[in-house]
């Protein structure tokens, strides 16, 4: 006989400016079930392209209409395998130190109250974008905000962000070439979107540091 249970995966973001404590973005996030369910098996076998290995940061979340007014795109998320799945425009790729590598700073199982009681587990992916990254940004926050013409540059207002699974050490990743070489990979190791969450527009520039958190909530039974 198979027994059977009710399992769930919740995500949350947080993303705040770590020098002024000012909190950007706060809310749940989207997961790719379909995807993520392959991964989670794999992890199981000890594969080590099933590990969160990827932040990849995007601005194809929003658009604006002809009266100004933002709107936002339906996260790129299925309850299907979709291997192919990635943010409407990605921009920038920030690789995650984990259990598989050396330095395990970026990505920690967030210790639980309860112990035992509960039937859940905790991963936290801490991710600081310091005042010299992403290469390319612009010197301070001019940006009004929007992803359109009217700023000079704004390939770092941010507004989507996915975590990806996949081998490690492609590094972090701005030049399009990289980018597009990332998001094509079609190898049995390819990188994996299991979760995609959009947001009010946020700009990265050299004058503040972005400290992301984003949450994983997976529980297992009633």
């Amino acid at each position: 006989m198979f027994d059977t249970s009710t399992a769930n995966i919740k995500g949350h973001i947080t993303i705040a400016d770590k020098e002024s404590g000012e909190v950007l973005v706060d809310k749940p996030n989207a997961i790719h079930f379909g995807n993520i369910s392959t991964k989670i098996a794999e992890a199981l076998i000890g594969k080590p392209s099933s590990f969160i290995t990827y932040m990849a940061f995007g601005n194809g979340g929003v658009s604006v209409d002809n009266t100004g007014q933002i709107l936002y795109n339906q996260p790129n998320v299925s309850n299907t395998k979709v291997p192919s799945a990635q943010l409407y425009n990605t921009v920038f790729v920030y690789e995650i130190e984990n259990y598989n590598s050396d330095n395990q700073s970026n990505a920690t199982r967030e210790a639980n109250t309860g112990g035992g009681v509960n039937n859940y587990e905790d991963i936290a992916v801490v991710v600081t974008l310091t005042n010299d990254m992403p290469n390319g940004q612009q010197l301070i926050d001019i940006a009004d905000g929007v992803n359109d013409e009217t700023s000079t540059t704004t390939d770092f207002v941010f507004n989507e962000i996915a975590l990806y699974t996949g081998v490690k050490n492609k590094g972090n990743l701005t030049d399009p070439s990289d980018v597009t070489g990332f998001l094509t990979d079609t190898s049995e190791n390819r990188p994996t979107m299991i979760t995609h969450v959009i947001f009010h527009p946020v700009q990265k520039s050299q004058n503040r540091t972005l400290e992301i958190t984003y949450r994983l909530r997976i529980q297992m039974g009633s």
